[in-house]
Order: C-alpha cells, then structure tokens, then sequence
C-alpha cells in the first residue's frame, strides 16, 4: 500500500457493478457495514460467481478501494466512506434490478431509499414513470395528514420533492393544526426561494 492501479483482469466497469452490490448488500443490514471476515467472504463469493481466476488479489482490491477513499475501515468494520457514495452506487444498484427497483418504489419502501431515487433520476433519462410512482404516493400521504389535522385546502405545486414529505413527518408529529399549518408556510417559503435561486 497505497495502490494505485487496479489488479490485473479488472477495469472500472467491475468495480462499479462491485460497489453496486456492496451497496446492495449493506442495504439489507440494520447497519451499514461489514465485519471484516464477511467483507472477505463477500468478495470471494461476488468475483467467484463472474469466474475471474484465483489469481485476482482480493485483498490488493479491497485495500485499493479504502486507500482511494471510496470506502473506509473503522474499528474493523468496513462500509461507504461517506453515506452520500453508499447512496449512489445503490441508486446503480436500483436501475439494473428490476426486483429491487420495484421494492425501491413501493409504498412501504419509498422513503426508506429516498435518497437513492433522488440520484437514480439523475443518472438515467426518462423518469416519468418512477416521478409519477413517487409523487402519487407522497400526495396521498400529505393529504392523509392534512385531512387528520382539519385543513380544507393547501398549495400543493410545491411539494413534489420527495424529501419534503419525509421531513414533513418529522416535523408534524403530535402538533396542532396551527403548528402543521405553519410547518406546511415554512417548507413552502423555503422551496419557492430554492426554486427561485436555480
């Protein structure tokens, strides 16, 4: 170490479909990282199933991976140096599989890996179909708690972020209808200035 050169027989397209599957992978934990001993049982399995020769230094690769600062080893665990690189490489993750994508976008998943689908409609094009998904069931939910807290009537051409809803609950928790209403002016304000500004 430092490495500077990926092992022999790997190019930048495997470790994007690595990283993608890493990111998969810590996905489906509580918490999103790998001991060592399964970061080194993750690699053999990944690369033994696309047949790449016992030769490849697994270890020269993983090692290269934290010395370019894609991901980090702390304490023993290995994971995404930054939350922000672990939600990229999932959003890859989420366009080539159609299994996953459709977990990504369902009603009980969609906040869960909202991030994600921020960066997936910025890496690929024509996104009607999953900002058409995502916005339906952000309204439904908005209107839900808008009805719960005895509001008639909103603007509502402001809150197609998905981000917004999510911050929304946690703002309107246990509040009354002036407090909501308040969080609702507030949120608006905020997004017609961001709107402004790009």
């Amino acid at each position: 170490r430092p490495y500077s050169t990926l092992p022999e027989g790997l190019d930048y397209r495997n470790v994007e479909d690595y990283l993608s599957h890493f990111a998969y992978e810590l996905s489906q934990r509580e918490d999103p990282q790998l001991s060592e001993e399964d970061n080194s049982k993750f690699l053999k399995q990944y690369f033994e199933k696309r047949a790449f020769g016992s030769s490849l230094s697994l270890q020269k690769f993983s090692d290269l991976l934290i010395d370019r600062g894609i991901l980090a080893s702390r304490f023993g665990w290995i994971q995404f140096r930054f939350n922000s690189f672990f939600e990229f490489f999932l959003a890859k993750y989420i366009r080539e599989d159609k299994n996953f994508y459709t977990k990504a976008t369902s009603r009980d998943y969609y906040l869960q890996y909202a991030h994600s689908l921020d960066y997936l409609t910025g890496l690929q094009r024509n996104n009607l179909d999953i900002l058409m998904i995502l916005k339906d069931l952000v309204t439904e939910k908005l209107m839900a708690r808008i009805q719960k807290n005895g509001i008639k009537e909103i603007e509502l051409s402001f809150y197609d972020d998905i981000r917004f809803e999510k911050d929304l609950i946690d703002t309107t928790e246990n509040v009354d209808k002036e407090d909501f209403l308040e969080n609702l002016r507030r949120k608006s304000a905020s997004m017609r200035s961001a709107a402004t500004n790009t």
